[in-house]
């Protein structure tokens, strides 16, 4: 994302998740540098923990859209991103990338980032980032309008 920035090693540690040959992609936390107090401690320690419904629901990580890497041939394979979607387009890949091998989750990659969505709550935030993904994944509407990520 254009308000993300990659550590120095991003790419060196990255590339060692890749030893395994059963790993077809990598993806790691972020930390927002702009938000303050709780909504600060929520969105740079909670992210793991709430991402394990997904995980459990479906049987993998999901590709967090700022901070991913996929093996060439894999992205290929699975159609790369919907360019139909401008909205979870992140998850939609990772859903057709799981079934070539292990998305892995890597503690080690962090990138910084933007904090812009929760600026106004946790809740906000959560919910202007879910609302276009319930249209996609429960009632299958591939084109989500840009107000629909407000």
């Amino acid at each position: 994302d254009s308000d993300s920035k990659a550590p120095a090693d991003w790419i060196e540690k990255t590339i060692r998740q890749f030893d395994d040959p059963g790993v077809v992609a990598i993806t790691g936390s972020w930390k927002a540098t702009d938000l303050p107090g709780f909504n600060g401690w929520f969105v740079n320690n909670l992210q793991v923990p709430v991402s394990l419904p997904y995980r459990i629901l479906f049987g993998h990580f999901w590709l967090t859209g700022l901070n991913f890497a996929i093996r060439k041939e894999i992205y290929e394979k699975a159609g790369g991103f919907d360019p139909k979607l401008n909205a979870h387009e992140d998850i939609d890949l990772s859903l057709r990338v799981r079934r070539f091998g292990k998305i892995k989750y890597s503690k080690d990659i962090c990138v910084l980032t933007s904090g812009r969505r929760y600026k106004d709550g946790i809740v906000s935030g959560l919910w202007s980032y879910q609302k276009p993904g319930l249209k996609l994944f429960l009632f299958g509407k591939r084109s989500i309008k840009l107000e629909d990520r407000r």
